[in-house]
């Protein structure tokens, strides 16, 4: 099973979605006849990206909600966090390219929260920079702010120069609407020597 979940992430990165949704569709039938909840759960989480990056929308959400009740039902804390952080992290994306920023901002906050829990610097950097950019959609500028610092923080930590240039950018963009124009080219000109 690690095979075909490793080989759907693959596709799925190298931009093969349906390819991608094929591998992991077999993956969900292989976990399913294993009867083992943890992997039916990744597999329903990854089946559910897969959909959502295909454009079913609403079959997506049916897979985060399946694969989030498999994830609650866990008896080991560490395994639900471990299940949940990404399920909560690929659903909150969803509702961000749907425009629902509230419902975006709930699941980012529980992803973060499982993330913490788990000790996952790399998730945590994530969903911090993500709760921040949904934190501006809606037009809560100063925790936006406090996100994304904290993304900022965490990726400079783990040395994420992609997830840090990311962060400096939408931190220019809050110094912009603040009209502090010199922060603005200051944290410019910080990201774009990352990108050297």
């Amino acid at each position: 099973m690690k095979i075909l979940r490793g080989l759907s992430v693959a596709f799925n990165r190298a931009g093969n979605q349906g390819q991608s949704l094929r591998v992991a569709s077999l993956y969900l039938l292989r976990a399913e006849a294993s009867g083992d909840d943890m992997e039916i759960g990744r597999a329903c989480n990854m089946v559910a990206l897969g959909q959502f990056k295909s454009g079913e929308v609403a079959a997506a959400s049916k897979g985060f909600e399946r694969a989030e009740r498999l994830a609650r039902s866990l008896a080991d804390p560490q395994q639900r966090a471990e299940l949940l952080g990404p399920i909560f992290n690929g659903w909150s994306v969803m509702a961000g390219e749907q425009g629902d920023y509230e419902f975006g901002t709930q699941l980012t906050r529980q992803a973060l929260e499982q993330n913490e829990y788990r000790r996952n610097a790399a998730g945590v950097a994530i969903n911090a920079g993500n709760l921040g950019e949904f934190l501006k959609h809606l037009g809560l500028l100063y925790e936006a702010e406090a996100s994304l610092q904290k993304a900022r923080r965490m990726n400079e930590e783990i040395g994420n120069p992609d997830g840090l240039t990311s962060n400096l950018t939408s931190l220019s963009q809050l110094a912009l609407w603040r009209c502090d124009t010199a922060a603005a080219l200051g944290l410019l000109d910080d990201a774009l020597a990352l990108t050297k």
